[in-house]
Parts: C-alpha cells; sequence; structure tokens
C-alpha cells in the first residue's frame, strides 16, 4: 500500500540491522517495514498552528455553536445552528464520530459511523529512550494493533485497543483497557 502510494524509502528490515534500529525489541521480532520519512508530531501544537492559520486567512470561528441541521442551497449550504443560520459555499464537515449525521443529510447515499474508542497509555519519560521510531504490530481485523511511539516530550505512548461501542460519546478510559495495552 505504501508502495502504492509513492511513500519514498520503504524497505524491509530483519536481523542485526532491526535490532540496531530499535534494540528494546524481542528477540523473536524478525523483521519490519521501515517507513524512513514518517514522522512524529505534536497533535496539539499542529492543532493550534492550523488555527493559527486559518484565522490569518481570514476564518471566523464560532465556538459553542452546535450545527443542527445542514442542507443545500443556491452556491452552497445553509446550516441552521443553537446560534442562528448561517450560510457558506463550503463546509468542510469534522464531525468526527458524528459525520454521518451531516452526511445523511446531504447525500442520497446513507453511511453509518460505528464508534471505536481506543485506549493508549502515556508512560514516564524515564522509558522514553525505549524505542525510537513507532512500531507497529501486525494489523487485525480490530485495525493496526497496539503501537508503541516516542513523543515529542520525550514520553512512550502505548495503544490504542480497539473496541466498537454503541455510545458516540464515550470516551471514558477502563482499567480494562490499560490492562489490555499493557499486556499486549
Amino acid at each position: 500500500r505504501g508502495e502504492k502510494n509513492s511513500v519514498e524509502g520503504l524497505r524491509i528490515v530483519s536481523g542485526d540491522e532491526l535490532h540496531a534500529l530499535e534494540s528494546a525489541l524481542s528477540p523473536e521480532a524478525v523483521a519490519a517495514l521501515y517507513a524512513p520519512t514518517s514522522a512524529i508530531i505534536c497533535p496539539f501544537g499542529m492543532t493550534i498552528a492550523l488555527a493559527e492559520n486559518a484565522a490569518a486567512n481570514g476564518c471566523e470561528f464560532r465556538f459553542d455553536t452546535e450545527v443542527q441541521r445542514i442542507r443545500r442551497q443556491d452556491g452552497g449550504f445553509l446550516l441552521e445552528t443553537s446560534r442562528g443560520p448561517l450560510e457558506s459555499r463550503t463546509v468542510i464537515c469534522a464531525a468526527g464520530v458524528h459525520g454521518d449525521t451531516f452526511h445523511n443529510q446531504l447525500c442520497e447515499t446513507k453511511l453509518t459511523i460505528v464508534p471505536r474508542r481506543g485506549e493508549y497509555c502515556l508512560l514516564d519519560r524515564r522509558d522514553g529512550s525505549l524505542a525510537q521510531h513507532t512500531i507497529f504490530q501486525l494489523p487485525s481485523a480490530m485495525g493496526k494493533g497496539v503501537l508503541v511511539t516516542p513523543t515529542v516530550h520525550g514520553n512512550l505512548l502505548v495503544g490504542p485497543t480497539a473496541e466498537d461501542q454503541e455510545d458516540k460519546g464515550c470516551t471514558a478510559t477502563t482499567s480494562a483497557g490499560l490492562r489490555r495495552v499493557a499486556e499486549t
């Protein structure tokens, strides 16, 4: 898939080279797909930078304004919100697990998003040097599996679990989920 998407530098590493890249890997690890052009970012810093860029380019933010309904109209869209109507030529849906609600108000083909919760564990900085790269398991039917990744702040992030659920608003961390992360 990476080659199809023109990701540069992909290759399979194994043996001594694999363990030189990641010395804390299990001796049972025999090979890995190495993607040297991948990167780790700070999601908070990136989001702030994107918002600053949008503001500098004339974006108008409407905080605490719930979109209740959306429909097409000549030349764009009408959004009925908790603070009155808004008109726009373009709408970018960033509603996450609620994206199907807005999609289904505009499109003939209906979608249903099944929310999947993933739980992570953020390790202390003292363990931050255990991994130099993002390390994925082989994917499973539930997704990419639990990964280990360094953060820009020197910690390690381990996760996520993958659990389908019905409640789109449930973002709770559970002791069972953290146990699954630790065991995996």
